[in-house]
């Protein structure tokens, strides 16, 4: 075990982050924007993980899914012409049992205003020393298993689109589950991760569940919080559930772990381990899709378990 958590401090020291951030000015009143791109079919260096079975305990999982083929066309991002929303949508069903407007999912985000003071101590245990970055809206359709994606990078920028206002990235890692559960264990959920993330690390882990379309599920939404520091870079410290909404038409917060870090064999350990080293690379060269910080979220090699969101355990019972 200690080799392992060596090699995960490694990755550590080496600076692996997810969004390197460029110089500029941030002004009071200027816009977040986001973009998404780089979006994982499972071929990629994240890899492609499906819960097939939400009642077990751990989850019931199975990973080395390659949807690079059959879904890369219903998968697309709407970003242009740009303005705070930014979309990224996937999936289908074709067989006809699945109404169309209930067969793909959508996750958009919408970006906030930056506000007159910036604090430094804006953290999840402090929001109110954060502003609000945006907002995250996910819809979950009821799709095809051969036409879900796994990922996509969500990129941020200051008012405009250039590399010149980035704000850095972070991943957006979708785990799906198969329906075969209670309404909330069948809930897919959103993680967005990466050094600059602090939901999605060793001690605090804040998933968006949304419940299923054809399962009475509209969407859901969440404020994104956090702050912008340094040269500069943008911190995410919360996701805030907005009110007005229940679990049985919108879906949760809840403190479920991304899909592709649960429950690998230690052999699965050695090639993600290969593979983040080659994010580090990648990312540099502005080719890399943001793998996270979550892959630290470990108790030992092929122990890792889904801890059920308090309503999906209550729903288990």
């Amino acid at each position: 075990m200690k080799t392992w958590l060596a090699l995960f401090g490694a990755l550590a020291i080496a600076g692996f982050q997810l969004g390197s951030s460029r110089a500029g000015t941030v002004r009071a009143g200027d816009t977040i924007i986001g973009v998404f791109d780089s979006i994982q079919f499972g071929a990629g260096l994240l890899p492609g993980c499906l819960i097939t079975d939400p009642r077990t305990n751990p989850v019931t999982t199975v990973c080395g899914i390659d949807n690079t083929n059959t879904a890369a066309p219903f998968a697309s991002t709407s970003n242009l012409p740009q303005t705070t929303d930014s979309t990224l949508r996937w999936g289908t069903e074709t067989s006809g049992a699945i109404p169309p407007s209930e067969n793909f999912s959508l996750l958009t985000f919408q970006g906030g205003q930056v506000p007159m003071v910036l604090h430094s101590d804006c953290s999840t245990t402090n929001i109110l020393n954060c502003f609000k970055v945006g907002r995250i809206t996910f819809r979950n359709g009821t799709s095809e298993s051969d036409s879900i994606i796994f990922g996509a990078t969500l990129n941020f920028y200051d008012n405009s689109v250039s590399l010149a206002n980035s704000l850095g990235s972070m991943g957006v890692l979708i785990s799906s589950t198969e329906n075969v559960g209670t309404p909330a264990q069948n809930t897919d959920y959103v993680n967005i991760c990466g050094n600059s993330s602090m939901i999605c690390n060793a001690t605090i882990t804040k998933s968006l569940n949304a419940t299923e379309a054809t399962e009475g599920g509209t969407s859901v939404a969440v404020d994104l919080f956090g702050t912008i520091l340094g040269d500069p870079h943008l911190i995410l410290a919360d996701m805030v559930l907005v009110p007005g909404q229940s679990a049985d038409t919108n879906g949760f917060v809840g403190n479920d772990f991304p899909v592709a870090f649960l429950v690998p064999e230690p052999s699965s350990w050695t090639v993600l381990i290969i593979g983040l080293g080659l994010i580090i690379v990648l990312h540099h060269a502005e080719w890399a899709f943001g793998v996270t910080s979550a892959v630290r979220r470990y108790h030992a090699p092929g122990c890792l378990a889904r801890t059920p969101s308090p309503i999906n355990a209550k729903a288990a019972q």
